[in-house]
């Protein structure tokens, strides 16, 4: 992707895969209802900037969901971390 003549290669991250691995047992992955469960603030008119305001909420309480993961956990899922669609280095 370009924007003003530079390369724009942002890692992606699919949230609702992301969610699902986290939290395998919510009934729903969109993002209205992840806010709801999760508290975070989606209190604004739903407009791309406000959503992409609660998208960035979602994933910062979901890396903090991961972090508090034991070590030993994390290594029995890497194995099927090449399945998903998200390119998260960290």
């Amino acid at each position: 992707m370009f924007f003003e003549g530079y390369g724009l290669c942002p890692p992606r991250v699919d949230t609702v895969e992301l969610s699902q691995v986290i939290y395998p047992s919510f009934e729903k992955y969109g993002l209205g209802y992840l806010a709801g469960v999760l508290d975070l603030d989606l209190s604004q008119v739903p407009t791309a900037i406000y959503d992409a305001y609660a998208t960035a909420q979602l994933i910062l309480q979901l890396k903090a969901k991961r972090e508090s993961w034991p070590k030993e956990q994390l290594e029995r899922m890497l194995p099927f971390a090449h399945a998903l669609l998200f390119e998260s280095r960290k």
